[in-house]
């Protein structure tokens, strides 16, 4: 294993060094600009590395030593003694496969930003508002609202607008996050903050009519589901 290691230490030579200097960065607070510029050219690499190495420390010693977890543990407390609200942080590390660092603290920084506007406060509290409804109906049925709302079923043109909204901000919020555009996700989805207000003004979740109560309940659980394309909103307080 050593050997098949060594073949590869050489290409992983100086992404190692990122590693190190990133280490020092998040344990001593050095330059971010500075050291996130050499780790997003050479990142691809020392994931690889931090992956292969601990592979190896696994296989000699049996003990599980998870290189990119440790950073990010780190870059955590890195992020909370600068101020960045650990309510955010944890909304962030909650979506899962953090693995790239660079992208954690420029999709923490984006969402702070978009949190202190007014579309922001507001679609935040329409979420709240709709997991609160969610939960509740979600325990007394006792079942889960899966799954996309009916079209043939949406009879309130609040409905409507909202499902049209949520496809349209669900898809460029991918979109943006997949180019690592952190500040367009959140643009995207400001534009949901509209339809959400009128939706709650307008609309009653729960109608009389079974199959109209449900297909709302699907709606506002799309509503969770588009915000989980930038950050756990249920994480946030507020």
């Amino acid at each position: 294993l050593i050997w098949e290691l060594g073949s590869y230490a050489e290409t992983v030579r100086k992404e190692f060094e990122e590693v190190e200097s990133l280490a020092k960065f998040v344990s001593e607070f050095g330059s971010k600009e500075a050291i996130f510029a050499d780790y997003f050219i050479h990142r691809a690499n020392w994931q690889r590395f931090a992956a292969a190495y601990s592979e190896m420390m696994m296989r000699a010693s049996g003990k599980s030593i998870n290189l990119l977890s440790f950073f990010a543990d780190r870059l955590k407390v890195y992020l909370k003694d600068k101020g960045a609200r650990h309510d955010l942080i944890d909304a962030v590390f909650a979506l899962g496969n953090q693995d790239d660092l660079l992208m954690i603290v420029r999709r923490v920084e984006a969402l702070s930003k978009f949190l202190d506007s007014d579309d922001g406060k507001n679609l935040l509290a329409g979420v709240k508002r709709a997991a609160n409804i969610l939960k509740i109906e979600e325990k007394k049925d006792g079942r889960s609202f899966d799954g996309a709302a009916e079209e043939a079923l949406l009879t309130v043109p609040e409905e409507k607008a909202l499902a049209t909204a949520i496809a349209a901000a669900t898809a460029k919020a991918r979109a943006a996050v997949t180019a690592e555009d952190f500040e367009g996700a959140m643009r995207a989805m400001a534009a949901l903050r509209a339809p959400v207000d009128s939706f709650f003004d307008k609309v009653m979740v729960n109608a009389p009519e079974a199959k109209l109560r449900k297909n709302r309940l699907r709606l506002l659980n799309q509503i969770r589901a588009a915000t989980l394309e930038v950050a756990d909103f249920s994480r946030i307080e507020g």
